[in-house]
């Protein structure tokens, strides 16, 4: 029923010096001196009864003195009552309240005219206008960095122009971290009256199982099923085969909503211009993947997006895409022969079709600045391995460029012990005879074209025999032997590019598999340049989709926008990343309370509701006046007994 607290309980020690003034009184006894008389009755009883009335008087005044102490200790203390019986007042005490404002990109789904969090603003407004100023008002976001600036305790009310800068993210901190926050600036506020609320679309989230106060969630109207379209997962299409500057961009669009969906425009922006745009339709719950023809003006990076226009949640109506494309593309051929071999010279023929160009470059004459002009570089390997062309190798590398390696099967012992470094294997026999493909890596860029099936039918002969020493990625491999692997942006061929008798250059496979390899060596492929928002980009500079340019001192950026970013490596080359939103929150799904009874639910009038909690009646303004009473009324004691002393006794006659 009556539950007693303090607020400062390590104040509480200081309580034993309560026994200061009983240990004083007792250790200040003297005994009086003895003094004959001829005749002592009267004195005696005189004495009798003068030590009576000292002897009550003194331990009267002792246990007012350990009153004070105790009572000033505890009013230092803060002791609360707490008591089901208290009940509100129509004028609410001073109070601590914090609000958890949820500003996780769903916030901003439009609802009639206005979205959730322009109605969380004004929410938060009418608590401004019931707060006095003796209330402590606290607010904390989803955003971290908003935070960090901002979450502090303010006298009275929260200041306009703080609730105006509110904005949605997309990195939400998890609920239980806002809880926390929120927790530990209610205990430094020092009031013993604390509430505190959550404001929210009601989207599902993870709930923490405990919690230091009841948390009142303040309603945000009507919170039904949500009539949403969403834009994902753009891309360009891999032109196999007649490549040209009309390029098909394939995206996802996803009907989250219970209606039916009619002549959605659909549109393309490319490099900052509009360039295409269609009409769609779709079913409720539907999830359709359509393509769009877009025009590319000229060679190198391409960014842009597709967009669908739906009004009702405008952050997942993009899919960003970034891509370099090169419709000319120059390739060097590092290689101590005269002619290529006429598998290698077939397939990069059909790679750069009759607009680009093929260079073979010498060993002895290749540097890293003469190879900066080329998309892509072949090496075959060559019988000699000169330190030249090892750190040429080694800087090309280390720029995140990519390499094709090709072998032969004279491949010398430096090529062995370089290439085995490179990609974690040990070099065996160079096998003649022929060997089944068992294994495709359908979870890499290059082979997820190809079929397990299809490629199984088709044998490989001329091959080098190795084994993994390293942890890398195969792309294909016969009995558990690697046959072609690939590391960081780099490939590594181990089948003998000079063969005229192996049949897996014949095969459906081997032209898939060459065009992609070439296309991920090259840059041209795409699925590695998109992000989700929370993703790390490695950059010397980076420029933000808002134009804002920053050096990074770690060369890290953690990302907490979609869009487009510019990065600039150390050497000077730039690229485009494409970050997207992570869509979670794209689909409405209702926010469970059944099993965590400490959240509630306020009803509409949710603003008689607020202000309202007493969770206890602060006594230290009682303890202190009790005290100075007690002070007084030793002051009175002593006084008269001042008095009696300057009084001489007059003895009763017998």
């Amino acid at each position: 029923m009556f539950q007693l607290s303090f607020l400062n309980t390590g104040l509480l020690i200081f309580a034993a010096a309560t026994v200061i003034p009983l240990l004083i009184w007792l250790l200040a006894k003297k005994k009086p001196p003895r003094i004959i008389f001829s005749t002592i009755k009267f004195i005696v009883m005189s004495k009798d009864k003068q030590q009576s009335r000292t002897r009550l008087k003194n331990i009267l005044l002792l246990i007012i003195r350990m009153l004070i102490i105790l009572l000033v200790v505890m009013a230092a203390a803060r002791p609360i009552l707490r008591s089901s019986r208290l009940k509100p007042s129509a004028q609410h005490p001073p109070t601590a309240l914090a609000v958890i404002l949820d500003t996780s990109y769903s916030m901003d789904y439009l609802v009639d005219t206005k979205s959730y969090l322009q109605k969380a603003k004004e929410a938060i407004r009418q608590i401004n206008s019931r707060a006095t100023a003796q209330d402590r008002l606290i607010l904390i976001t989803a955003n971290q960095d908003w935070n960090t600036r901002y979450s502090q305790i303010y006298a009275g009310t929260l200041p306009e122009d703080l609730i105006e800068d509110i904005q949605a993210c997309f990195t939400p901190l998890p609920l239980e971290k806002m809880l926390e926050l929120a927790e530990a600036k209610l205990a430094d506020s020092q009031l013993q009256n604390r509430e505190l609320y959550f404001i929210t679309d009601m989207q599902e989230r993870e709930l923490p199982e405990k919690t230091g106060y009841p948390i009142h969630l303040i309603p945000l109207g009507a919170t039904g099923s949500w009539e949403n379209i969403v834009c994902l997962n753009a891309r360009p299409v891999a032109q196999l085969v007649e490549r040209n500057r009309t390029q098909l961009i394939e995206f996802e669009l996803v009907n989250f909503g219970t209606s039916a969906r009619n002549d959605v425009l659909i549109k393309a922006e490319l490099n900052g211009s509009k360039v295409a745009e269609k009409f769609v339709s779709l079913e409720p719950r539907q999830r359709l993947t359509e393509t769009i023809a877009v025009e590319i003006r000229s060679d190198g990076w391409q960014r842009g997006f597709i967009e669908v226009l739906d009004d009702r949640l405008i952050h997942d109506n993009r899919s960003y895409f970034a891509f370099p494309f090169f419709i000319n593309p120059r390739i060097a051929v590092i290689t101590d022969q005269n002619r290529l071999p006429l598998t290698l010279d077939s397939m990069l023929s059909v790679y750069t079709t009759d607009k680009g160009t093929t260079d073979i470059v010498s060993p002895e004459a290749v540097n890293a600045d003469r190879l900066k002009q080329y998309n892509l570089i072949v090496c075959v390997a060559p019988v000699a391995m000169s330190t030249r062309l090892r750190e040429t190798l080694s800087t090309i590398s280390a720029q995140g460029r990519g390499i094709l390696y090709v072998v032969n099967d004279a491949l010398s012992a430096e090529w062995k012990n370089y290439l085995g470094n490179q990609f974690g294997i040990g070099f065996g026999e160079y096998q003649g005879r022929e060997t089944n493909l068992d294994f495709v890596n359908r979870q890499h860029y290059i082979t997820s074209l190809i079929d397990q099936r299809q490629a199984a039918q088709f044998t490989v002969s001329d091959y080098w025999e190795t084994r993994l020493t390293d942890q890398g990625s195969v792309l294909l491999s016969s009995a558990n032997r690697p046959l072609a692997l690939v590391k960081g942006k780099s490939a590594l061929w181990l089948f003998n590019m000079e063969s005229r008798r192996n049949r897996f250059f014949l095969s459906a496979v081997f032209p898939v598999f060459a065009f992609r390899t070439l296309q991920y060596i090259g840059k041209t492929e795409t699925d590695v340049t998109g992000i989700t928002v929370g993703g790390r980009i490695t950059a010397e500079t980076l420029q933000y989709p808002d134009g804002t340019v920053m050096t990074l001192a770690n060369r890290i950026h953690t990302t907490t926008q979609p869009g487009i970013y510019e990065t600039t490596a150390s050497d000077g080359t730039t690229g485009y990343v494409a970050v997207n939103p992570d869509h979670a929150e794209s689909d409405f799904r209702p926010l469970d309370l059944s099993q965590h009874k400490q959240f509630q639910i306020l009803p509409p009038d949710w603003q008689d509701h607020i202000f309202q909690s007493r969770l206890g009646r602060d006594l230290w303004k009682i303890l202190l006046l009790a005290a100075l009473v007690l002070i007084i009324i030793e002051l009175i004691l002593v006084k008269l007994e001042e008095g009696k002393a300057g009084k001489p006794e007059t003895p009763s006659e017998g």
